[in-house]
């Protein structure tokens, strides 16, 4: 259990550095306390499955990428995919983008 902590730990930590997020905003993007994201990047503790796959969900990354050796950098995650979408729904989340760009 101590190596699956470790590399948790390791992952989400290297996760967090790439979204280029303080720990009080990664928790934020979670929905879990700072000291929960201290305790999980010092290998301190290890999410219940179930928070697992949502925090899967929330920083578009794999379960692999949290819990085995090196997560893919998010980027990268992002690329592929978009790449398995359809035209017209590239052409969807497009036009959806601009429109939160134009409210912010």
């Amino acid at each position: 259990m101590k190596n699956q902590n470790n590399k948790f730990s390791e992952n989400i930590k290297e996760i967090r550095k790439q979204m280029e997020l303080t720990q009080e905003q990664f928790a934020e993007k979670l929905s879990i306390s700072i000291p929960t994201v201290r305790a999980y990047e010092s290998g301190l503790k290890l999410p219940k499955l179930e928070n697992l796959v949502e925090y899967c969900c929330k920083l578009s990354v794999s379960m692999n990428d949290l819990l085995m050796d090196k997560p893919q950098k998010v980027d990268t995650v992002l690329k592929s995919k978009l790449e398995l979408m359809s035209e017209d729904n590239l052409k969807e989340l497009l036009d959806i983008i601009r429109l939160l760009a134009d409210q912010a």
